[in-house]
């Protein structure tokens, strides 16, 4: 009898289990499917969410601003310290030279943990021509979760963030994000 009631509670409890996961797999799937008619109202820094919103100064004086999208837009988290990011630049600004007409490119220095000086440096050496925002109180690297560097989100001209690397990719890898994106406007 001991036995009998183990097994009964032991169902119960399963059956509740696949219950509670299978109305919960159904709604995550409601949702991805949403995705491709509207784009979401929540504002979230992970793929399949609205790009969070925020304006930064950027190192020309202007303000700039995640917002009303008219085309894709690259936000790319660095700091001039960074070897990966220093290992990046160089396609970072090529790509940007080359799809400059169909695709935006932010380029968000973690300020607060930088110079101004080496900022200025490491951009001149690159001859980064795309804008470079600084994140001086470390705001926007933390709305966007950037725990390491290079972070690059990649946002559709709806304001959909659509990819996300973190950490240096080899360049034939970047090139292939970018003209994904550029495509897919």
């Amino acid at each position: 009898m001991k036995n009998f009631l183990i097994v009964v509670i032991v169902l119960v409890l399963a059956s509740i289990a696949i219950y509670k996961n299978q109305s919960h797999g159904s709604k995550a799937s409601e949702g991805k499917e949403s995705y491709s008619n509207t784009v979401p109202v929540t504002e979230k820094a992970e793929i399949g969410f609205r790009a969070p919103t925020f304006t930064l100064d950027g190192l020309d004086g202007k303000k700039y601003s995640v917002k009303n999208l008219n085309q894709p837009l690259i936000i790319n988290f660095w700091a001039s310290w960074c070897g990966p990011c220093r290992a990046e630049a160089p396609e970072m600004t090529k790509l940007y030279t080359q799809y400059k007409d169909k695709i935006e490119v932010y380029g968000v220095n973690l300020t607060s943990q930088d110079d101004l000086n080496d900022v200025k440096a490491f951009v001149s050496a690159f001859n980064m021509k795309f804008p470079i925002l600084l994140d001086k109180t470390d705001a926007v690297s933390k709305q966007y979760l950037v725990q390491a560097i290079p972070t690059t989100y990649f946002v559709n001209s709806k304001g959909l963030i659509v990819d996300k690397i973190v950490g240096l990719v080899a360049p034939n890898e970047l090139r292939a994000k970018f003209k994904n994106l550029a495509e897919k406007q």
